[in-house]
Formats: structure tokens, C-alpha cells, sequence
């Protein structure tokens, strides 16, 4: 990954709502783009609620003539459950070059990404996907993700399993300092990786925090962008965009923000691309 300038940020405060294990690389990139970070995880990653059903079909995973990790969490998570995972792969597939490195970091040197996107979208876009009538493919994900990718194939003839090797849970985090700080304008901007990360975000700052987080009145600096995407932007940040922009890969909208697309509609201060 690189960041655009070295001094993009001059001194302004991130919020980053990654899970604390996952948050290293963004803060580093921050940092390096003379940029402070403050750390208030909105997502935690928890086993499944049935991690034996998820365990049975990874032990089975040689059987399925392909195989679809959709996050790095997934990857992860999936070896926890199952260390030996790598001996039984066959072809494989990931969402995303992040979901590719952890597969690549555990062995798995041949792994099948799309390059123009990090979605179910791309990944069904690749010439690989396209006739897969009678193939098992087996669907490395969370509980409750996203079923376009599983429904797609499915029309297109192949059977497909779903393997959910984690769960994502909202934290029970004390916003107080995090709002203490706000509220003195010591935050820029917000970073959102996920529309779940948002939902839980919003939910934990309560009344007190979403007036902050929409609408920051004067004399306190304008509300801050929240980015959430899948590819190719990571995070962004604006001072121009108000109350707040949020850009998301799906133009929904729960709690009533305001939605930019397509992404180089807003004018960037700081943007992290993936290599």
C-alpha cells in the first residue's frame, strides 16, 4: 500500500474504528501521511456461534472442486478451525488482494483475485466464474454475509456450501473519552471500513455522539467523512463535505447520512490505495 503524500494529513486526527488487532497497517499509513490516530474498535471478530459445522466442512474442503475466502478475517479465522486447511485446497479464489496476501502468507501461493475490485461483484466478473454448472464450491465468510456471491453461483448451475468461521460482534466500549475529545475538536475525520462497522459505531457513541458525528455545530470544526468501502479507496478524508459524507460500496442508507457516489466526486485530502 502507499499513500499519496507524505505529509497528506499535516497533523489532523483519525479515528479509526478497525478491530484493535487489524488496526496496525491503516495507522501506520496514517501516521506516515503525517497524520495522529485514535483507536475506538466499533467491530469485534468472535468464533461462530457453531463452530463444529463450520469445522466439518473444512475438514471436507478437498471434495469441493473450488473454494472462495471473501475476507482476510475469513482466512484467518478458517485456520484457527482448521490448521491443516492448506493441504486440502484446490483452486481458490479471494475477494479482495488483502483476503489473497493471508491466504499467501499461509501457503497458498496460487490464489485467484480479481484486479479491477475487491467485491462479490468482481469476483463473479473473472471468465473462471462463469460456467460452473455442476462444480462444488465451498464459501469461507462470517455468519450473515452477504448472499450474492452464493445465490449468483448457485443460478449458474455450481452447489455451494457456506463455511462461516466467525462472527462480527459490536464491542462494549465506554465512548466517554472518545467524546470528551470530540467534542474539544480534536477529531478530523472518521474511517468506516464496513457498512457493520458504521451501524455499530453509531450505536455506541449514542445520542451524544451521533450529533457530533452528523452535524458538529460551531465553533467546533465540521463534521468528519466517514469512508466505508470495499476497493479501491481504503480510507479518505475531507474538510469540505458537510454536515457528513459517507461513501459505501451499496447505496443504502439506514441512518439517514448522506451518500456520495461515485468516490471521485469528493474532493480528497488523503487517499490509501492498494497496491
Amino acid at each position: 500500500m502507499k499513500v499519496e503524500s507524505s505529509q497528506a494529513l499535516d497533523g489532523r486526527t483519525i479515528l479509526v474504528t478497525r478491530p484493535a488487532h487489524q488496526a496496525n497497517v491503516l495507522t501506520q499509513l496514517i501516521e506516515q501521511a503525517g497524520g495522529r490516530t485514535l483507536l475506538f474498535p466499533a467491530m469485534a471478530i468472535e468464533p461462530p456461534l457453531d463452530p463444529q459445522a463450520a469445522v466439518a466442512l473444512l475438514h471436507e474442503i478437498a471434495s469441493f472442486d473450488f473454494s472462495i475466502f471473501v475476507s482476510a478475517n475469513a482466512v484467518e479465522q478458517a485456520f484457527v478451525l482448521a490448521p491443516g486447511l492448506a493441504r486440502g485446497l484446490r483452486t481458490v479464489f479471494a475477494v479482495g488482494t488483502a483476503t489473497a496476501r493471508a491466504l499467501q502468507t499461509r501457503g497458498i501461493a496460487d490464489v485467484i483475485v480479481p484486479e479491477d475490485a475487491a467485491d462479490s461483484e468482481a469476483l463473479l466478473r473473472l471468465p473462471q466464474l462463469e460456467d460452473v454448472r455442476d462444480l462444488r464450491a465451498l464459501i469461507v465468510r462470517g455468519e450473515g454475509g452477504r448472499e450474492l456471491l452464493a445465490e449468483t453461483l448457485e443460478q449458474r448451475g455450481a452447489f455451494v456450501r457456506r463455511a462461516e468461521c466467525y462472527r462480527r460482534a459490536r464491542p462494549n466500549s465506554d465512548p466517554s473519552p472518545l467524546l470528551a475529545q470530540w467534542e474539544q475538536g480534536h477529531i478530523d475525520a472518521v474511517i468506516a471500513m464496513s457498512t457493520d462497522t458504521l451501524t455499530n459505531l453509531w450505536d455506541l457513541l449514542g445520542e451524544r455522539g451521533r450529533a457530533l458525528l452528523i452535524s458538529t455545530p460551531p465553533p467546533l470544526k465540521p463534521a468528519p467523512l466517514m469512508v466505508s468501502g470495499s476497493a479501491p479507496i481504503a480510507a479518505a478524508f475531507t474538510s469540505s463535505v458537510a454536515p457528513l459524507a459517507i461513501v459505501v460500496p451499496a447505496a443504502v442508507d439506514p441512518k439517514g447520512f448522506v451518500l456520495v457516489e461515485p468516490v471521485v466526486s469528493v474532493p480528497w485530502l488523503m487517499k490509501i490505495w492498494p497496491v
